[in-house]
C-alpha cells in the first residue's frame, strides 16, 4: 500500500512496476503494457523495464555532466535515448506509441503543455536515431553536441560530450 509493506492487490515481481507502481494511472499502464505485452509477451515487458531504467540512469549520467535533469539537456537526451532504445526493441510505431501514451499521462497529471512538447520533440529525435543509428547513447549524445534536442529554455552545447567523459561511461549504454 501507500504506507508501505506488501500490496496484495500488484503482483510483487510485476516487470512494468518502474511506469506505475502504486497503480496510480492505469490508463498508460494498460496501453502501452498491454501493447508491449500484446506483441512481446513476458519478455518484451521485462525489457522494456530494462530499457527505462537503462534510460534513467542514462538520463542522470548526463546531468552530472550538463545538467537539465528537469526539461533541460539532460531530460532532452534521456527522451532521446529511451525512444532510440524503444525503437530498436519494438519499432518506430509502438515506440512513438509509447511516448504519446507517456506524455499523455503527463497531461492527466497536470504537465504543462511546453513540457509535454518538448518531450514529444526529443521523443521524435530519438525514434529517428533508433532507426537509423547504431547506438543510441552514441547518436543522442551527437544529437546534443549539434543542437537538436530541445529544453524548455533552449540547449546550448557550449561543452560537447565525449563518449567518455568523467566519472560517468555514457559509452556504456
Amino acid at each position: 500500500g501507500l504506507r508501505g509493506g506488501w500490496n496484495m492487490y500488484q503482483y510483487p515481481l510485476n516487470p512494468i512496476q518502474v511506469i506505475d507502481p502504486m497503480g496510480l494511472d492505469a490508463i498508460e499502464n494498460m496501453t502501452s503494457g498491454g501493447l508491449i505485452y500484446a506483441v512481446s509477451g513476458v519478455p518484451g515487458l521485462i525489457a522494456a523495464n530494462s530499457i527505462t531504467n537503462s534510460a534513467y540512469q542514462f538520463g542522470y549520467d548526463m546531468d552530472a555532466i550538463v545538467g537539465g535533469a528537469h526539461n533541460g539537456a539532460a531530460d532532452a537526451m534521456r527522451h532521446c535515448y529511451l525512444m532510440c532504445r524503444m525503437t530498436k526493441t519494438f519499432g518506430s510505431t509502438i515506440a512513438d506509441v509509447i511516448g504519446k501514451n507517456h506524455e499523455a499521462a503527463g497531461d492527466r497529471q497536470g504537465q504543462p503543455a511546453k513540457e509535454r512538447i518538448m518531450d514529444l520533440k526529443n521523443n521524435t529525435v530519438g525514434i529517428a536515431c533508433g532507426d537509423f543509428s547504431a547506438k543510441c547513447s552514441d547518436a543522442c549524445i551527437e544529437k546534443y553536441n549539434t543542437g537538436q534536442l530541445f529544453g524548455l529554455d533552449g540547449i546550448k552545447a557550449d561543452n560537447p560530450i565525449k563518449a567518455k567523459q568523467g566519472s560517468s561511461d555514457a559509452s556504456n549504454y
